[in-house]
């Protein structure tokens, strides 16, 4: 793109122009379009050509494209259709061939895409049918996040094996969080099973990134119960007693102690060992709950402090 300046302003963008001898702006305006194909070809027919003039402008890849498009599949309807299925996994074959047979700016589509995975479905934007219509968001299933999840992680994974140490690191970090955020929804899934009348999926849980973010989000929506249940199965053994008292931090001061003194008092603290510094913490953390209770106008008053 060229940049064209207002007359005797500095460092003024007047407008962004598609400069005749590049593709860049059509392939951009093409992405814009959602029509993904068309940017393919347009990106094979210049793959042989040689800049011939000195402007700056931002290549375009075709794991670039790839990247548009796989977040464009999952933001118009997740991936319980089968032909949004087929898509989805083509954009990961092509960011894993480019990734591969690329430089640094394939991969950095191919972490790009992990990206976007770390927060979808909750950075979709809501979809207006017509001018006077409202916004509706797409609905996503926990178990379609989790399928897509996975996906990533294993196209990553195969990818990672084949690049030079700079870049098979920084893919295999990024996995590292898809695979956190996958134990998560994993988890997710199965308290929703266990206690479907006790947890809505709304928004703080679609925006769960990793483990330590849906304790987080269980113990701020005073989910106590889930919580001791999913530190009692399978998957919450595999964290460490910290993890869990750090989350206890987190409780509102204004819950109500009955339903969460017993997960803290019978679980939290005697999973900490003598002289651990979080056991000060929540000391502390008691304290400033207990003196809440005691000002005026507090449901429950003397009673929930001395609790």
């Amino acid at each position: 793109f060229l940049i064209q300046t207002k007359n005797d302003e500095n460092n003024s963008c007047g407008e962004f122009s598609s400069e005749n001898q590049s593709n860049d702006g059509m392939v951009h305006y093409l992405l814009a379009k959602h029509q993904f194909e068309e940017a393919y070809g347009l990106i094979n027919q210049a793959a042989g050509e040689k800049g011939k003039n000195n402007i700056i402008s931002s290549p375009n890849t075709k794991s670039f494209v790839a990247f548009c498009q796989f977040r464009h599949i999952l933001s118009k309807g997740g991936v319980s259709s089968e032909e949004n299925v087929r898509a989805a996994k083509e954009c990961l074959r092509r960011l894993a061939s480019g990734s591969v047979t690329g430089g640094d700016s394939e991969v950095d589509s191919m972490i790009d895409a992990a990206k976007f995975m770390l927060s979808w479905p909750k950075n979709i934007v809501p979809v207006s049918r017509g001018a006077n219509s409202i916004p509706t968001a797409t609905i996503v299933s926990i178990q379609e996040i989790i399928l897509a999840l996975n996906a990533m992680s294993m196209t990553m994974k195969g990818v990672a094996n084949a690049l030079n140490a700079y870049n098979s690191q920084r893919l295999q970090e990024m996995k590292a969080k898809i695979d956190d955020r996958h134990t998560a929804m994993k988890g997710l899934r199965f308290l929703t099973g266990l206690d479907r009348d006790k947890i809505s999926i709304n928004d703080p849980y679609l925006g769960i990134s990793s483990t330590s973010d849906l304790i987080n989000v269980l113990v701020s929506q005073e989910a106590f119960k889930s919580v001791e249940r999913f530190q009692k199965s399978d998957l919450g053994k595999n964290f460490a007693p910290d993890v869990y008292a750090l989350t206890a931090l987190n409780i509102p001061t204004n819950a109500d102690p009955r339903a969460y003194v017993p997960w803290l008092c019978d679980i939290v603290i005697p999973s900490l060992s003598t002289g651990n510094p979080l056991l000060e913490s929540i000391r502390i953390w008691c304290c400033k709950a207990a003196d809440n209770f005691d000002e005026e106008n507090i449901v429950c008053g003397l009673d929930s402090s001395i609790s």
